[in-house]
């Protein structure tokens, strides 16, 4: 009869795997580096009232798989107060819902890059974006910055040196409002 050894970890885990030390939860008032609200701006009572009136309506439903692009109910309101608010008119199935922003950046670059596509950001661009873009196989050009996001100047020379090692940009992805991590706004001037 043989008898069990417990199994050794040691050795099983990668060396390079860095030690973290332990963050005290100590959070800023507005923590927009995890979308973190203060918690005395949340509605808590009504968010639970939405919350059990959700459950006995559609409480039944929570076993099934939700539908991908998200649920049909709120996507017609997107696509409504779109129309409403904003002018732009398209349908529900027109609506993707996503489980925040890293989700519909990650499906971008998923849908538009393939291994080796040139695509650009900002000198400095958040690092899960980055990392999203990297995993595709994406050569990622970040293009000088200064205090009101891109320079121009900077771009055009960026895609000229491209251009002439006969590369091809796919495409550019700026963030033109609190830009992170820097945490420019591109005025409207450069916009334009």
């Amino acid at each position: 009869m043989s008898t069990s050894q417990p199994f050794n970890y040691e050795g099983f885990f990668a060396e390079n795997v860095p030690v973290t030390a332990r963050i005290p939860n100590r959070r800023a008032k507005y923590d927009f580096a995890v979308a973190y609200p203060a918690p005395e701006t949340l509605p808590l009572d009504d968010l639970a009232d939405s919350l059990r009136d959700a459950l006995v309506r559609e409480g039944d439903e929570l076993a099934y798989y939700p539908d991908p692009a998200g649920m049909p109910a709120l996507r017609e309101f997107v696509a409504d107060k779109l129309g409403r608010d904003r002018d732009i008119h398209i349908t529900s199935s027109e609506v993707l819902l996503t489980s925040g922003s890293g989700e519909a950046i990650g499906m971008l670059i998923q849908a538009m890059t393939n291994p080796g596509d040139v695509l650009l950001t900002e000198e400095f661009v958040y690092l899960g974006t980055l990392r999203q873009m990297r995993r595709y196989g994406a050569d990622v050009v970040g293009v000088k910055c200064d205090d009101g996001g891109i320079i121009p100047e900077e771009l055009e020379a960026t895609l000229t040196r491209l251009t002439g090692e006969g590369k091809t940009v796919k495409f550019l992805y700026p963030i033109p409002a609190f830009q992170n991590p820097v945490g420019f706004t591109v005025p409207l001037e450069r916009r334009q």
